[in-house]
C-alpha cells in the first residue's frame, strides 16, 4: 500500500491506475493564474463541469478526474477532495486490471464519501486463470462495499466469479439501474440455470439480464430486458412485476421442460411495451396460449416458423388489448398473416413488416397485401364471422422491410384511397408510408409504373419513402425517384 499512497501524491502512472481518456494539453502556470486565483469552493464547482460535460459524440460518459491531478498540487487538493469527480467509475475489458488497479479502484470510490455511484466493470478471464479469477473476484468486493450507495451498476464478467459476489451493506435506496452479463461459455450447464441469489433484497427500477438467472424485488420494476430465458423463468418474474411497463425478451427458450407444465398463466397487466422473440415452438406455444397483457400497446413479435400467425392471434385475442403499434416478422410459411391478424388491428396506428418471401412466387407473396388494398373484392381463405368492414381504419404509419423480394407497388394506391362499403366512406388516416427493401442488383427490383406514381402524387397529406439498398455495391437509391426519372425515359 505504501506504493499505491506515493503514486497517489505523484499521480499514478498509467499502468497502474485506472486508464481514462485525459487531455495532453497541461495549461502553463503564467495561463492558470487568473484560474488559481478563484475560491476554492469556485474551481471545484469548474471540476465537475469539466469531468461530467461530455459531447455527446463521445464514447464514454465522463472525463477522468485524475488528469486534473496531474496539472500541480493545487489542483490535485481541490479535485482529491471533491466527492462529486469520484462517483463515476468504468472499468473496461481492455483495461490492465491487477490487485494494485483494484485496490486505486477502491481509492476511487472512496472518495466520493456519501455520493451515489456508477460503476461499469466488464472483465473476461477463463476458470482456470487462477490469479485474475481472485482478481475479478477481488474487485467485486470492492464495489460489495459500497451497495448502500449504487445508482448503477453495470456487471460484465464470467458467471463462476458473479455467482459469489456478495454485497455487504444493506441495499442502496437509490438503486435505479442494474446490468448483469454473464458469460455462457464459462459457466457449469446450460447458461439459463446460473442462479444469481445475490440480489434478492434490491429494488432497481431498470434492469438487463443476459445468460442468468437472476432474484430481485421486481416489484418496482419499469424496465426489463432479458437475453437467453427460460419460459419457466418468464412465467415467475412477469407477475411480479407489477409496475413493468417495458420488457425486452430476447430468446426465449424451454430448456426446463419439467416446469412447462405447471405454467397455466402468463400475466403482467401494466405491460405496455413488448419485444419478444422464440428460440424454439414450445416456449412461443406456451407464451402466447397462456399468456394476458391487457395494457399492451406497442409489440414486436418474431415468432418460431410455421405457427407464430396462430399464436399471435391466441395472445392479442386473450389480452384484449388495445395496440397501436406492431412490429411483425412476416412468416414465410404463412401469406396469409397480415390479412388474419387485421382484424384484432382497429386500433393499430402504426404497422412495421419485415417480409422475406425470396423463395416464393409473387402470388403467394402478395396475397395479404391485394386483401388490405381491396378487401371487397377478395375473399382469404380461413375468414370468419367477425372479418370487419375496413381492415387496419385507424393505421397513420406504414414501414416495410423486404429481402430478397420488392414490394407489390400497385396495391399501394388501394392502401390510401378511400372506399365506400355498403354506402360508407372509409379511409386510413395514414401519413408516412415507407417502404424498403434489399437486393443485391438492379435488375431485380420492379420499377413503380407511371399510373401508380400519378395516383400516389394525389395524395399530397402523406409522406412516401421508398428505398432500394444494394448490399453488394453499399448503395441506397430512392425509388420514387428513379422510377419516375424510367417513366420519363419510355414517353
Amino acid at each position: 500500500m505504501q506504493a499505491t499512497a506515493s503514486q497517489h501524491e505523484s499521480g499514478p502512472s498509467k499502468h497502474s491506475q485506472p486508464r481514462r481518456s485525459t487531455s495532453h494539453y497541461r495549461p502553463s502556470r503564467d495561463s492558470r493564474k487568473p484560474f488559481d486565483s478563484l475560491p476554492v469552493e469556485v474551481v471545484s464547482i469548474v471540476f465537475k463541469h469539466y469531468v461530467h460535460s461530455v459531447s455527446q459524440k463521445s464514447q464514454r460518459p465522463y472525463r477522468s478526474p485524475l488528469g486534473l491531478g496531474k496539472v500541480c498540487r493545487r489542483w490535485r487538493q481541490i479535485a482529491w477532495a471533491t466527492p462529486d469527480l469520484w462517483t463515476k467509475l468504468r472499468i473496461r475489458r481492455q483495461d490492465p486490471v491487477s490487485m494494485l488497479y483494484a485496490e486505486l479502484a477502491d481509492e476511487w470510490l472512496s472518495r466520493s464519501r456519501t455520493l451515489s455511484l456508477w460503476i461499469g466493470f466488464e472483465f473476461h478471464c477463463v476458470r482456470q486463470d487462477k490469479y485474475n479469477r481472485s482478481v475479478g473476484q477481488r474487485m467485486l468486493e470492492i464495489f460489495g462495499r459500497y451497495s448502500d450507495r449504487w445508482y448503477s451498476l453495470s456487471l460484465t464478467v464470467p458467471d463462476f466469479i458473479l455467482v459469489n459476489f456478495r454485497p455487504t451493506p444493506s441495499p442502496s435506496p437509490v438503486l435505479h439501474t442494474i446490468s448483469l452479463k454473464g458469460n455462457p461459455n464459462h459457466g457449469v450447464g446450460s447458461p439459463y440455470h446460473v442462479s444469481i441469489p445475490t440480489f434478492a433484497e434490491f429494488s432497481p427500477k431498470i434492469v438487463n439480464v443476459s445468460f442468468l438467472q437472476l432474484d430481485l424485488d421486481w416489484t418496482f420494476v419499469t424496465v426489463l430486458e432479458i437475453c437467453r430465458v427460460d419460459i419457466a423463468e418468464v412465467s415467475r418474474i412477469l407477475p411480479l412485476a407489477t409496475n413493468l411497463s417495458k420488457c425486452t425478451l430476447r430468446k426465449v427458450g424451454s430448456l426446463n421442460r419439467a416446469l412447462n407444465p405447471t405454467i397455466t398463466k402468463i400475466s403482467c397487466p401494466s405491460l405496455e411495451s413488448l419485444d419478444i422473440d422464440f428460440s424454439d415452438l414450445e416456449s412461443q406455444s406456451l407464451f402466447c396460449c397462456t399468456g394476458s397483457l391487457p395494457a399492451l400497446k406497442r409489440l414486436t413479435f418474431k415468432g418460431c416458423r410455421e405457427q407464430s400467425t396462430d399464436m399471435l392471434i391466441a395472445l392479442l385475442t386473450q389480452s384484449s388489448c388495445t395496440l397501436k403499434c406492431l412490429v411483425f416478422f412476416e412468416p414465410w410459411q404463412d401469406t396469409f398473416a397480415l390479412s388474419h391478424l387485421a382484424p384484432l388491428l382497429s386500433s393499430l396506428t402504426e404497422l412495421n413488416v419485415f417480409s422475406d418471401h425470396s423463395s416464393y412466387s409473387a402470388i403467394d407473396i402478395y396475397s395479404s397485401y391485394h386483401i388490405l388494398a381491396n378487401q371487397s373484392s377478395i375473399s382469404p381463405i380461413g375468414l370468419t364471422a367477425t372479418w370487419p368492414k375496413f381492415l387496419l381504419p385507424s393505421l397513420e404509419i406504414f414501414k416495410w422491410f423486404g429481402k430478397g423480394h420488392s414490394y407489390p407497388w400497385e396495391t399501394l394506391p388501394g392502401l390510401i384511397m378511400p372506399v365506400s362499403l355498403d354506402g360508407e366512406i372509409y379511409r386510413r388516416p395514414l401519413k408516412l408510408v415507407q417502404i424498403s427493401f434489399d437486393d443485391a442488383a438492379a435488375v431485380n427490383v420492379p420499377h413503380i409504373s407511371k399510373g401508380t406514381i400519378q395516383q400516389l402524387s394525389e395524395f399530397t397529406d402523406v409522406t412516401f419513402e421508398f428505398t432500394v439498398n444494394y448490399y453488394l455495391s453499399e448503395q441506397k437509391m430512392d425509388w420514387w425517384k428513379v422510377s419516375l426519372e424510367e417513366s420519363q425515359k419510355l414517353r
